[in-house]
């Protein structure tokens, strides 16, 4: 298991367990210790140096029934029409969901949504968009969290044990029968059941040590909006060599490897708060704001989350298609 600490000077001097937790607040300046209460219009509060809405402060949720706790999406209301109607906002949408007790969220008397009702600002741009996926899915966190727990919510910075609560690693979760049998028929038809659920079990593991255990997101719509923009990049400057064998031959290799190409040129179009993505996540990564596992560079992340091998070569018709376009079209 996984126990992540962060920065020490973001916590230094911070109680570490929850019933020595305080709140102090002001109205209208911040106090020594940086809470102050939020302005509540409607807009959620966000992350200074990322955009990234900030997430409500944890609560020990081993301690409720599950019909007690729901999801909370940090991207915000789910009819927004950038949310519903562009891949990378419905990417967004689901990049970060906390899992939270249903009094935080939206019912009770000082609920969350009570107080936020029109969400964070969300980005338009693909570009913008892209580099907040890619925050999500690397697990960087806020140094800051929004408490309701007062009545009226309150900004304030992150205790050293919500980092690590919010930072939990998953839960191995043993797989079904069913589970083993659908795995071995799509991705090893060749093995035994037997060799089929030692491989489930070994990725389920490796997953299980990737994520959070109270904060996730949607694999599939950030697969698809990743793709899109990796297939939109110029590969007018890559080796014509590549392209060739890609484009006349099929060659697999090649195609995979202008992925991996397109995957380092998303990177470096990718925003955060105006900024170039690479340069964003290189100082967090570095600062250890990450999670552990995280690699350090923002391109890997891309190419990762298009998914394994068998994967990226089935997405390598929907890139050829897409050059074979772009060709006839210069030519014509």
């Amino acid at each position: 298991m996984i126990e992540r600490i962060g920065p020490a000077e973001l916590f230094a001097g911070q109680p570490l367990r929850p019933d020595q937790h305080e709140i102090e607040c002001c109205e209208q300046t911040p106090v020594t210790d940086g809470s102050f209460f939020v302005d509540h219009s409607g807009k959620a509060p966000t992350d200074e140096q990322t955009g990234m809405p900030l997430p409500i402060s944890p609560a020990d949720l081993s301690v409720l029934p599950p019909d007690q706790t729901n999801e909370h999406h940090h991207f915000f209301p789910r009819l927004s029409p950038v949310l519903r109607n562009s891949l990378g906002g419905k990417a967004l949408r689901v990049s970060r969901i906390q899992r939270v007790a249903i009094t935080q969220h939206n019912f009770g008397e000082k609920p969350f949504h009570k107080y936020f009702q029109e969400g964070p600002n969300i980005p338009s741009d693909p570009e913008t968009q892209l580099g907040m996926c890619v925050l999500a899915c690397a697990g960087y966190l806020p140094p800051k969290v929004v408490d309701t727990s007062e009545g009226q919510p309150t900004v304030r910075t992150m205790k050293e044990w919500e980092y690590n609560r919010l930072t939990r690693p998953n839960n191995y979760i043993e797989p079904l029968p069913y589970q083993v049998k659908r795995f071995r028929d799509r991705r090893f038809p060749n093995l035994s059941l037997r060799a089929a659920k030692d491989e489930l079990v070994s990725s389920r593991k490796r997953q299980a040590e990737l994520t959070y255990e109270n904060l996730i997101y949607g694999f599939d719509p950030m697969k698809t909006f990743m793709l899109s923009q990796v297939v939109a990049q110029d590969f007018s400057e890559v080796d014509s060599s590549i392209k060739h064998n890609f484009l006349e031959s099929n060659d697999i290799e090649a195609g995979l490897c202008l992925l991996a190409i397109g995957s380092v040129l998303a990177a470096e179009t990718a925003k955060i708060n105006g900024e170039k993505l690479n340069e964003v996540y290189r100082d967090i990564y570095h600062d250890g704001r990450l999670h552990p596992m995280m690699p350090p560079n923002a391109s890997t992340i891309i190419k990762h989350k298009l998914g394994h091998i068998p994967h990226r070569v089935e997405m390598l018709a929907y890139l050829r298609s897409e050059l074979m376009r772009r060709r006839e079209q210069s030519v014509a």
